[in-house]
């Protein structure tokens, strides 16, 4: 089982690679590589920020990039913090220690370069994760830590969240398989071969792998790496690698089982092992549900209305084809029907009014192409009509009238003070005022709520509301958090498999 895993502090490179035969050295036959065509210029070792602490790492340079294990790209030698060998060990107090994703989501964008024909095979393999796994791959709406999946030499990833921006890079020769392989490389996952309990499982002949490598073949230990081994070594897991690794002798084998039989280093599926090893990082999949009741209960609470024959029958087929509930939900959540529900009702709280046809359309499909509610919501705040409709439109009213709009409530005498103070002074703006509303910690603590109501039937709870609110702190949007709750094991709870 693909369980041994370190997350390190890294640049956003390609990673992993997997060619075909001839287009580069023999012992690269069949074996992920940040480099297919290159030979490395030489061998180091320093300090890297891992998991919970530093730790020594032995790499390869190749144009000024420093590979771990052939595939697992850490960064420009330039840019990182690495130290060489020898040397003390950096200050360790602040080191990160959690480098999963948050809630199992893992947010991507395409890069626009990005051919269909790749994409089509992106979402082929992430519709693999979805079916057998609690992670959920979704597209970004404002998420600080995503990842862009561009196109690249061959098949190349980062290792676990790191923050910010990072890449999946991809040619048209990758496959769906080898791009689940790099999936699972963004999730967190290692090479099986590192585990500390490798040669109890397979047998290396360090005779033939070819000079400058065999630091590739070290287990975690004895990299002085960190890592964790759960459940028993899987031989078919999707991030093993293959027998003619790095093989000096194509026909001669570096890895094997005890017996002599060779080792395909599959990339058709997740194994078994595999799939424990993400549950154990990221939980358990989700439990089955109905799905024509799921569906309904969707249409019920985001559109609020029964489902048409239509409509159940596509999204119930979708479901049995192996689309997650979280990839349903988003698609009920951010459909042109909800997101006109939506306008049409900013319409009539804020300008109290019915929208005109232009203007719906124009809201609508902002909306449509990633415009989220509450950027929304600050563009109706914000326009002259709001500020124009408010009886008695001085600074004072205006405010007192935010408080109501925004927050549900009435404004003490020293906040609308205190707003009108920052205005007179030039600190804030119109905009800026609005947006410190909407943005504020009381409002989205106002939409969480709102959002259990709505979707659990049931008042937050608070250990609950304050991790949302931290995720949206933290820039999650208030879509993503609606979508969490109708994909939820206590939304699914609802609709037990028959």
């Amino acid at each position: 089982m693909r369980t041994t895993w370190i997350i390190l502090s890294c640049l956003s490179l390609g990673g992993c690679y997997l060619g075909t035969t001839g287009d580069r050295a023999p012992w690269f036959d069949g074996t992920e590589r940040a480099f297919p065509l290159r030979e490395p210029d030489d061998v180091a070792q320093g300090w890297f920020l891992a998991a919970t602490r530093y730790q020594e790492l032995s790499y390869e340079i190749v144009d000024g990039v420093a590979v771990h294990e052939g595939d697992i790209v850490l960064g420009r030698v330039v840019d990182f913090d690495a130290v060489a060998l020898g040397q003390r060990a950096p200050d360790r107090s602040a080191v990160k220690p959690d480098r999963l994703w948050t809630d199992a989501v893992v947010p991507y964008v395409f890069d626009d370069d990005l051919p269909q024909s790749i994409r089509d095979e992106v979402g082929q393999a992430i519709e693999h994760w979805h079916q057998h796994t609690r992670l959920r791959f979704v597209p970004r709406s404002s998420e600080p830590d995503y990842v862009r999946i561009q196109p690249g030499d061959g098949c190349s990833s980062n290792v676990g969240r790191l923050g910010g921006e990072q890449g999946v890079w991809l040619s048209g020769g990758c496959g769906v398989g080898s791009i689940i392989h790099e999936l699972g490389h963004t999730a967190g996952l290692w090479h099986e071969q590192s585990r500390a309990d490798r040669d109890a499982n397979v047998t290396i002949d360090w005779a033939n792998i070819a000079p400058g490598f065999e630091h590739n073949f070290l287990t975690y230990l004895e990299q002085g790496t960190e890592g964790a081994d759960i459940g028993g070594y899987d031989i078919g897991s999707i991030m093993h690698y293959p027998s003619w690794a790095f093989a000096i002798d194509p026909d001669r084998p570096t890895i094997t089982t005890p017996d002599g039989g060779w080792i395909e280093g599959q990339r058709e599926r997740l194994s078994d092992g595999d799939l424990g090893g993400i549950a154990h990082l990221y939980g358990a999949m989700q439990g089955a549900f109905d799905p024509t009741c799921y569906v309904s209960e969707l249409y019920r609470d985001v559109l609020g209305r029964e489902p048409d024959a239509g409509g159940l029958v596509s999204w119930v087929g979708a479901i049995e084809g192996g689309v997650g509930a979280s990839s349903v939900a988003d698609g009920f959540v951010r459909s042109e029907e909800a997101r006109t529900g939506f306008v049409v009702d900013r319409y009539l709280a804020l300008l109290r009014r019915e929208p005109d046809a232009a203007g719906l359309e124009g809201w609508v499909k902002a909306m449509l192409g990633g415009l989220g509610e509450h950027t929304m919501t600050i563009g109706f705040l914000a326009s002259p009509e709001y500020w124009e409709s408010i009886a008695g439109s001085d600074g004072h009213g205006l405010v007192a009238q935010l408080y109501k709009d925004v927050l549900g409530r009435e404004g003490s005498e020293m906040e609308i003070q205190g707003w009108l103070g920052a205005s007179l002074a030039g600190v804030k703006t119109r905009r800026d005022v609005v947006t410190a509303f909407v943005t504020s910690d009381e409002h989205r603590a106002l939409a969480i709520a709102e959002t259990y109501r709505r979707v659990l039937d049931r008042e937050p709870d608070p250990a609950g509301a304050a991790a949302w609110l931290d995720a949206m702190r933290d820039g999650s949007t208030i879509e993503s958090v609606r979508v969490a709750f109708l994909s939820s094991p206590e939304y699914l709870s609802r609709c037990p498999s028959k």
